[in-house]
């Protein structure tokens, strides 16, 4: 019974985080004050948006997006605009873009990061910028193995690409590991066994990877 029950609930957990994914990020120009941003999220299990936050600080734009969810067997998706006061004028600037699970349906507990983007674009906007769709490219060209993984994980790239930092979240959202630093494996001695997301940084954009520790 045990063992039935912790595979049940490992499934759940793989569901939760491989099913909520960015589909599509854009930056359309509101007013020379504010720009609106269009976000698209799905996820394989019911989901509700319950907040956001943001900054602007000097030409960076964070912005978090939480949202509930429950159990579900279709992909449901959520389209929504925030709008963001910007400075006008000529600015280049870099949205960062990171979306969070809820336990919670009434405030958003962070229960879990299951998806960041960035998105570059000059102001004015004259026209609506686009998410490019990198992250399937940095997938071919950085390679994670083995996984499931033992004890050391490691990285290969091709091309121009550079591996800056990696961090290592469990399932939980909390960080296990941080790196700020070129490498080209990862110790998983100390990590216990289990579902982990790996946040990879590199000079071409951000990955996120799901790997398991045996």
């Amino acid at each position: 019974m045990k063992k039935i029950f912790l595979t049940s609930l490992f499934s759940l957990f793989l569901m939760m985080i491989n099913g909520q994914t960015i589909e599509n990020v854009s930056v359309t120009p509101s007013d020379i004050e504010a720009i609106d941003v269009t976000l698209e999220v799905c996820e394989g299990y019911e989901i509700g948006y319950l907040s956001h936050t943001y900054s602007v600080v000097d030409d960076t734009i964070n912005l978090s997006v939480c949202y509930w969810f429950t159990e579900a067997t279709v992909v449901i998706c959520d389209d929504r605009i925030i709008q963001i006061p910007i400075d006008p004028g000529s600015n280049n600037y870099t949205l960062n873009v990171e979306i969070y699970n809820s336990i919670s349906q009434e405030t958003c507990d962070y229960y879990s990061l299951t998806d960041t983007a960035t998105l570059e674009f000059t102001t004015p906007l004259t026209q609506t910028v686009v998410l490019p769709n990198s992250e399937n490219e940095l997938t071919k060209l950085v390679s994670i193995y083995p996984n499931p993984a033992s004890d050391i994980l490691f990285f290969e790239v091709n091309n121009d690409i550079q591996i800056l930092s990696i961090c290592l979240f469990n399932i939980l959202g909390s960080k296990i590991i941080e790196v700020n630093k070129p490498l080209n494996e990862l110790s998983l001695y100390e990590v216990k066994t289990g579902v982990y997301i790996l946040n990879i940084e590199t000079n071409k954009g951000k990955l996120i990877k799901r790997i398991m520790k045996e």
